[in-house]
């Protein structure tokens, strides 16, 4: 309150120097002569009208016609600085946690989701070409000829049946089935699916993957506003509540 709502208050505290320094002194501080003054009724009259007339330029639309009205108007706003004060360090105390949690994901959030989609890219390209596959496997199977099916028994006709699947599998699956020998016609539809699950399975893990993530961005976004604006209701806007929320 120095030099707002008492008048010429110049510090909290009180200085008593050398006779031969006083004058100087009670420029910046309270000196003997000052306690001399205020504890006077002419100081005490000038102080209430000065501290009203402050009161009232803090308070516009409040009584404030005593200082026990005043001083209940100051009670309010302190317990509601108090209040928000509360509720800052809580919002802070949860953005923290949820930065902690982002931090565990990994330290380049941007890199990692970016990494995330193009695997979900990779995986949603496979899923679609085995899909295809197995409506094409199903197509080729209901052309087939009955002669490959009857006869296939006989080597000749056994080894050209494998030798036409083979082509008709490593066109429509190529890498996928690296390294795997289906010449069984009866079990390829299950091995198709077998591919399928897993492809499915892992572009369900990666969605997750990246909603789990932007959920955690999104609502560390949210919590840093909520108290840039409780800063701001406190003051502290701007560069300077920026420079608290960043710690730069």
């Amino acid at each position: 309150m120095a030099g707002r709502w008492l008048p010429e208050l110049k510090s909290f505290g009180a200085y008593f120097p050398s006779s031969t320094r006083k004058a100087e002194a009670a420029k910046k501080y309270q000196t003997e002569d000052f306690f001399n003054q205020v504890e006077s009724k002419e100081y005490v009259e000038d102080a209430l009208l000065f501290y009203l007339e402050k009161a009232k330029a803090a308070f516009p639309e409040k009584d404030c016609s005593s200082p026990e009205k005043v001083i209940e108007l100051l009670h309010g706003q302190l317990a509601a600085k108090s209040e928000q004060l509360v509720r800052l360090n809580a919002t802070w105390q949860t953005l923290s946690l949820v930065r902690a949690a982002r931090e565990l994901i990994a330290n380049d959030i941007e890199q990692y989701l970016d990494n995330l989609n193009k695997l979900l890219s990779g995986q949603e390209q496979k899923v679609t070409l085995l899909k295809s596959a197995k409506a094409e496997w199903k197509k080729y199977r209901a052309s087939e000829s009955l002669i490959y099916s009857l006869f296939s028994w006989l080597p000749a006709v056994r080894s050209k049946r494998q030798y036409q699947i083979q082509l008709f599998l490593e066109d429509k699956l190529g890498a996928l089935i690296a390294g795997n020998q289906w010449s069984d016609p009866e079990t390829i539809e299950r091995n198709i699916d077998g591919l399928l699950n897993s492809a499915e399975r892992e572009q369900t893990t990666y969605r997750q993957q990246i909603d789990s993530t932007h959920e955690i961005v999104l609502k560390e976004q949210q919590v840093a506003q909520e108290w840039q604006r409780l800063a701001l209701d406190l003051g502290h806007g701007g560069r300077r509540g920026t420079e608290l929320l960043t710690g730069r």
